[in-house]
């Protein structure tokens, strides 16, 4: 995990990572210009991290809201 963990501090797209417990072990959350750059950064990881990924699902964003929970 340690590894794992100093490479995704590595990469400034990261805006978010999590360990989790169930399917998925890990989840990380990033902010790409396009498509292209999204390729680059998970080839890059999967290249990294061949021997340990069984699977992985990517979900893409085109836009996020901002949620206010309280009045102003």
């Amino acid at each position: 995990e340690k590894p794992l963990i100093s490479y995704l501090k590595q990469i400034p797209n990261i805006v978010f990572a999590s360990k989790y417990m169930g399917d998925y072990t890990f989840g990380f959350e990033l902010e790409v210009k396009n498509i292209e750059e999204l390729n680059k950064i998970l080839m890059d990881f999967r290249y990294k991290f061949s021997d340990f990924i069984e699977t992985y699902e990517s979900i893409l964003f085109f836009k996020e809201h901002k949620v206010h929970y309280l009045p102003k």
